[in-house]
Order: C-alpha cells, then structure tokens, then sequence
C-alpha cells in the first residue's frame, strides 16, 4: 500500500482526507503494439480540507495527483474537478493539479471532487521514452549504484530485456518475505539486506535491479479495479 501524497503549503492547520493507493507496480518500456486502449472507465475521488483555526487562511495552496498521462496500460483522457485548477507534469509523467484557495475561513470546509475519464489496455503498448536518462537513475530508494545491487543484476540478466524482466520478477518474488503493510519506504537496499519488505519494497528492489542492467524502469502506484469506482479515502493530517 501506499499514500497518496497531497501537498498543502506551510500551513499545519489544515487537514486532509487523502487517498490510499491500494498497489504498486513497476513499468518497464515494452510491449506490444498490437493492443489498443479501448477500455474505457471512470473514476471518482475526493479531498476534504479543513480550516481548524479560528484565523482566515490566505493564499492555501492544495497539490494532488491525479493520474498519470500514459503507461503501457493505461490513458488518462480528461480529469474534471469541482473547483478551478492549474494542470503540470513533472519530468516523471505525473500529472500534479494545483488548486488554490485566495480566503479559507475559520472552522471552514471544502470538498473537492475530481473526476477522471481513462481508457485501458488488456496488454502492454509500446510508449516512446522522452528521457530516458530518468528512468535509468539512482534516486531516494532506488540505489542502482550499490554493488550489492549490481551484482543481482548480473547473476539475474537473460538474453534480452522480457527474459531479464521476468528472472528479477521471479527472483524478488522468491527471495523477499513480505512483511505486511509498512507506512514509511525503506527502499531496495533495505529489502536486500534484510530480505524484507511490503508491495513498495519488492517494486523498489525490482526497479534498482532492472536499472542497474541499463534497463529503463518507472514506479507507478495505482489501484486496481475491474469496473468504475469512487476510491475509498483516509483521514491523515499533513503538517
């Protein structure tokens, strides 16, 4: 499992209601292109805000995440929300929407609802890399650098990059014990060392692995639902 990160500015006295991300997946860029997106689906969810204070709030900045543009499987087609918002896409491909609220008034509420139009692919399509450098990089939990780490990625590489793919999958699967739900990353060296380590461990590990063979990778977190759906939601305050 793995919390959706909403993002509020430096203000600790507003809470709010914020998604779990239920699965987590790592995407490597190949597939097929004989597949098309032709599964349409919607999604629904929505963030509480609250002005626990007895001060009006100026100037609130609220960051969310909404679905990611395109992977091998999955089309975002237009994201709706209930109030205005300001659309950017990092260097990643996430999609971050940004609303901002000029006067949030004392003990006030606001709920924002989004909803997102996707189209679905039964099986992987080919995407064209922009950076392919990203996705080949050490990052915070992925150490593509650690030697120990290099050296999986040795013992495990096939003839080509679906053998390869298949043999880390097989081999994370087999060696790392899963711990149950872990709230805060540890990472792949963690889940190397200790053997050790919930969805987003194995997805971390996975990724370092397949990296370090110059293979390019990306995480993705998402949920996983046959049908459309209102995501369900939990209370967590963001400092």
């Amino acid at each position: 499992m793995y919390k959706l990160k909403s993002f509020i500015n430096d203000n600790e006295n507003i809470i709010v209601v914020s998604l779990v991300m239920l699965s987590i997946v790592s995407v490597i860029f190949f597939g097929t292109s004989k597949s098309s997106y032709d599964i349409k689906r919607t999604l629904r969810y929505s963030f509480t805000l609250q002005n626990k204070t007895n001060k009006v709030l100026n100037d609130v900045d609220f960051w969310v995440y909404a679905p990611v543009k395109q992977t091998s499987n999955q089309k975002t087609d237009t994201v709706t929300a209930s109030h205005d918002y300001e659309l950017t896409e990092d260097e990643l491909g996430n999609q971050v929407l940004l609303f901002k609220i000029d006067q949030f008034a004392p003990y006030a509420s606001k709920i924002i609802k989004l909803e997102t139009k996707l189209h679905l692919s039964t099986k992987p399509i080919n995407q064209a890399i922009q950076n392919k450098a990203v996705f080949l990089q050490a990052e915070k939990y992925v150490e593509v650098d650690n030697e120990r780490i290099k050296q999986v990625g040795i013992d495990l590489k096939a003839a080509d990059q679906l053998s390869s793919a298949q043999s880390v999958m097989n081999w994370v699967h087999k060696n790392i014990k899963y711990a149950g739900y872990i709230e805060k990353d540890r990472g792949a060296l963690y889940a190397l060392k200790s053997r050790l380590g919930d969805c987003t461990e194995y997805m971390y590990l996975f990724t370092a692995v397949m990296r370090s063979l110059g293979m390019p990778v990306r995480n993705i977190g998402g949920y996983v639902y046959s049908e459309n759906t209102v995501l369900q939601r939990m209370q967590k305050m963001v400092m």
